[in-house]
């Protein structure tokens, strides 16, 4: 890596079981559960640049919930697939 640039690295996750899938995420708890009758799959991006993360994740059908560790700012953003827009804190998180 040329000098003066920060390290850079990326890795991907595959997850069949909902804590597999919370264990691989950085930067808080995190809890994860099937939509009754859905099987729980996932597969997460993670690309490291200095101290800055970026978090790609494509989750079927599920319910999660979250805390951020103390000092963290989160950039979330929900990419509607299908016709049923995700929720946060029971509402839709699309306009």
């Amino acid at each position: 890596m040329p000098e003066g640039l920060p390290h850079a690295a990326g890795t991907v996750h595959h997850a069949n079981q909902p804590e597999h899938f919370a264990a691989a995420l950085q930067g808080g708890a995190f809890e994860f559960s099937a939509k009754p009758g859905a099987g729980f799959v996932a597969t997460l991006r993670l690309f490291q640049l200095g101290g800055f993360f970026i978090q790609h994740a494509r989750i079927g059908p599920h319910q999660s919930r979250s805390a951020l560790l103390p000092g963290l700012s989160t950039l979330l953003v929900p990419l509607r697939i299908g016709a049923i827009p995700p929720e946060v804190n029971g509402r839709a998180a699309a306009a």
